[in-house]
């Protein structure tokens, strides 16, 4: 039988804890075109192998990640003013 996961199998990945100025460090997952909200689940896709690692790392350490909608979705190669300054902290 095929382990089945839910929506509860989120409630088991805790929130990463803020630093003492009050942020967190998890890799970034840039979002092409797509803004996501809290507490809903939506699918995410990726295009780079730098994306794809950061997934990965969350799903491995079952941590969250953070996503970060792009300014402009025809970037390649993404720097950190390519990103909207806020972001939505994701379990995955």
């Amino acid at each position: 039988m095929a382990n089945k996961s839910g929506a509860n199998d989120f409630q088991k990945i805790t929130n990463a804890v803020p630093d003492k100025d009050g942020f967190i460090v998890c890799p970034v997952i840039p979002l092409r075109g797509l803004v996501l909200f809290p507490n809903v689940i939506s699918p995410i896709t990726t295009r780079t192998p730098r994306a794809m690692a950061a997934i990965q790392a969350g799903i491995t350490q079952r941590k969250t990640v953070i996503g970060v909608t792009l300014r402009d979705a025809n970037v390649t190669d993404i720097q950190i003013t390519d990103l909207y300054g806020i972001g939505t902290e994701l379990a995955l």
